[in-house]
């Protein structure tokens, strides 16, 4: 019996901190475990062709899809809002003549999550990225009343980041399942990277996981959807998330 749906936002603290990494990397493992997971990037930038798809769809969309099992949603409905530009989503859209349609986006996403027993919906950079001049990240967030896992780089300079993303979304009433460590670079951990958790897990009430590996194999070149078969696992992180998010009391 299909379980209620449940609704994943991923944020993070910055652009580049490995959101759709993450994303992709807690779609296999709760599709591992037998779960029916779906994905969704509503807003994506840097857009790409793709043969049978009308217009453009997000590479990140393409790599959550593939890492839940292409489930049957379309490409077109798993990345609704897609542009050209590497920039904010307003941005790229007015560079085309064209402007962010955030009621249709957040149709696309009510959609999937009511097909799907989990879905993780991806975010663009943090909470401010604008999508129009009135709307941001977070105001999508909102109105979806998701949960949120914030992704954040785990090395020197993440600690005020972090700090800042997780009290804006408690002080918007927002459900903050946690916060992910994640290596941006490999190497022996650095002084930073060996306290920054300590010391998050200090600051906040909401549990921080990692870092997370580093994944050597992707340095210097873009994820890309064949990658996804060798992610390294992260069995507890994933666990322990859903854990989170089947706790009613946790989160607030």
């Amino acid at each position: 019996m299909r379980t209620t749906p449940r609704a994943i936002f991923i944020t993070a603290t910055d652009t580049g901190v490995g959101k759709t990494l993450v994303a992709a990397m807690l779609a296999g493992e709760w599709r591992r475990a037998g779960l029916d997971v779906g994905v969704v990037k509503p807003f994506g930038t840097e857009g790409v062709r793709v043969a049978g798809v009308r217009g453009l769809v997000s590479p990140d969309a393409l790599i959550l899809h593939e890492a839940a099992g292409r489930p049957a949603d379309s490409l077109r409905a798993v990345s609704p809002q897609c542009f050209r530009a590497p920039l904010a989503p307003e941005i790229a859209a007015r560079i085309e003549g064209k402007r962010v349609d955030v009621a249709a986006a957040l149709r696309a996403v009510r959609a999937v999550v009511r097909c799907h027993e989990i879905t993780l919906i991806e975010g663009c950079g943090g909470l401010w990225v604008p999508l129009t001049p009135r709307v941001a990240i977070l105001d999508v967030i909102k109105r979806l009343d998701a949960s949120v896992l914030v992704i954040a780089r785990s090395a020197l300079g993440t600690l005020n980041h972090t700090v800042l993303t997780v009290d804006r979304l408690r002080s918007e009433g927002m459900r903050v399942l946690g916060v992910v460590l994640n290596r941006v670079a490999g190497g022996a951990l650095s002084l930073a990277e060996k306290t920054n958790p300590k010391i998050l897990r200090c600051r906040l009430d909401v549990p921080v996981w990692g870092p997370l590996a580093f994944v050597r194999s992707l340095a210097g070149r873009p994820l890309a959807p064949a990658d996804v078969r060798h992610l390294p696992r992260c069995e507890t992180t994933a666990r322990e998330i859903l854990e989170r998010l089947a706790s009613p009391a946790s989160g607030r």
